[in-house]
C-alpha cells in the first residue's frame, strides 16, 4: 500500500470516529421522538374521549333544555288564561262594587 492510500485510509477512519458521536446522538433523538410520538397519540386519544363525553353531555343538556322549555311554554299558557278568567273576574267585581256603592248612596 502506498502512502497516499494509508493517508485516505486513516482519514476514512478518522471520519467514521467523528461520525460516532454524531450518531449516537441521533440514535437518542430518534428515541425521544417515538417517546413523544407515543405520549401524543396517548393525548389526542384523551382529547378525542373527552371530546365524545362532553358532546353527549351537550346533547343530554340540549333535551333537558327543551323539556324545560316546554314545561314553562305549558305553564305560560295556564298563566294567561288564568289571567284571563282574573281579568274577567276584577271587571265584573268591579261593575258590582259600583252597583253597590251606588245602592248604599
Amino acid at each position: 500500500m502506498s502512502l497516499l492510500e494509508w493517508g485516505l485510509q486513516a482519514a476514512l477512519v478518522l471520519a467514521l470516529f467523528a461520525a460516532l458521536p454524531m450518531a449516537l446522538r441521533l440514535e437518542r433523538a430518534l428515541t425521544a421522538l417515538r417517546k413523544d410520538r407515543a405520549a401524543l397519540a396517548a393525548t389526542v386519544q384523551g382529547f378525542t374521549d373527552a371530546t365524545r363525553e362532553a358532546e353527549a353531555a351537550i346533547a343530554r343538556l340540549r333535551a333537558a333544555a327543551e323539556g324545560a322549555g316546554r314545561g314553562v311554554a305549558e305553564q305560560v299558557a295556564a298563566a294567561n288564561a288564568l289571567r284571563e278568567d282574573l281579568r274577567y273576574l276584577s271587571d265584573r267585581a268591579e261593575g258590582l262594587a259600583d252597583r253597590l256603592d251606588a245602592g248604599v248612596r
